[in-house]
Formats: C-alpha cells, structure tokens, sequence
C-alpha cells in the first residue's frame, strides 16, 4: 500500500531492454534508506520490486505486460522519475491509500485550465474500467 504522497524524485540511469521485458536502474537516495531485496517502490506511480541496489540506485524489471501499462517503456537515462516506499504501520497516512498496481491505461483527450486547476478528461482503453 502507498499514499501516493512522493518522497524523492529519482533519475533514470539506465534501460537494457530485451525480448522478456527491460531491467532499469533508477538512481535515488532516500528510498534506498533500509532498503533490502524485494522491497517495493512505487515508480511513477507503478509498485515495482527491487532486485539489485547499492547505496546510490536500485534496479527494478518491467515485464511486457508492465511495459505496455505504464510509462517505463519511454524512460531514457536521465528521466526524472516519481518514488516513494510503501506504508508500514509506523507511517504516518498524509496522503491516500494507493495500492500501486495498474489496472489499464487510459488516454487524455481533453484538458483545460481553470484558475490554478487543470481538468483532465480520459478515455479508457479497457471495457469495464471506468466501474473499478
């Protein structure tokens, strides 16, 4: 579970991308304090696991299918990229409740400014998602 409140903006340092999917390299800071092998960390939103990490960055393998359901399959190095650890029962909840898994895409065909807002208009790309 996440709160999809953003502890670090990370970078992307690498992308070695393959038949079964890519293995990317983000490089971070914060995220990394008590880290240990498949922990989880929220990517841009997207709850993936670590499978390697050192003091400076972690890794994380995106498959095909979370390739094709996220925003991985255009990070280049030097990307900015969203982070944040999930919830344990010390945390304090200052944002909501965010399981981190993505259940379709959906695409923006409409924004417009009001005032200091941005109103967003999507289309979903899967029948019956718009109910969940």
């Amino acid at each position: 579970m996440f709160t999809g409140l953003i502890e670090e903006v990370g970078v992307i340092a690498s992308v070695e991308s393959g038949v079964e999917g890519s293995r990317i390299t983000v490089s971070a800071a914060e995220v990394l304090k008590a880290v240990k092998l498949g922990d989880s960390i929220a990517v841009d939103g997207a709850c993936m696991t670590v499978v390697a990490f050192n003091s400076t960055e972690f890794k994380f393998e995106a498959s095909p299918e979370s390739l094709s359901k996220t925003n991985f399959s255009g990070f280049k190095p030097g990307r900015r990229v969203n982070l944040e650890r999930p919830l344990t029962p010390e945390s304090r909840i200052g944002g909501h409740y965010v399981t981190g898994h993505v259940d379709g895409l959906a695409t923006v065909v409409f924004r417009t400014v009001q005032g200091n807002s941005h109103i967003f208009t999507f289309e979903v790309n899967a029948p019956g998602l718009a109910e969940l």
